[in-house]
């Protein structure tokens, strides 16, 4: 059962992650004209970088901020069934969060680094 737990937990931190990772592309690509603009007017592309990282990070932790306290509700709720008690910490959700967090900062670094690197002409062009 626990392996079917783990199996089941990383499968859906997989989809998470390519679902990020799809509206991360999506949001890059719509945005090519204003990178490029941004990149012709002298910003760099740490700043463009950063751009985006804090337009997720505030969805993010507003998620964060939304979901913990729902889950630690439900979970209480849940568990006052069982016979054999576990309290719910509030470092366990620490770790998820900046675990998530750490894993979304690099997908969107990534992909907007790849983004900022292009040439400011090419994307002026294509549109």
């Amino acid at each position: 059962m626990q392996k079917a737990a783990r199996i089941a937990t990383v499968l859906s931190v997989i989809i998470v992650l390519l679902g990020i990772l799809g509206l991360v592309s999506l949001n890059v690509a719509r945005r090519t004209r204003e990178v490029g603009i941004r990149k012709v007017f002298g910003a760099s592309g740490a700043s463009v970088v950063m751009l985006f990282l804090k337009e997720f990070l505030i969805v993010m932790v507003f998620a964060i901020f939304v979901a913990f306290p729902l889950i630690i509700l439900t979970m209480q709720k849940w568990l006052q069934n069982y016979a054999y008690r576990i309290s719910i910490n509030w470092i366990t959700f620490a770790w998820i969060g900046l675990g998530l967090g750490l894993m979304v900062n690099i997908l969107v670094l990534v992909q907007t680094y790849k983004a900022a690197l292009m040439n400011p002409v090419e994307s002026l062009k294509r549109e």
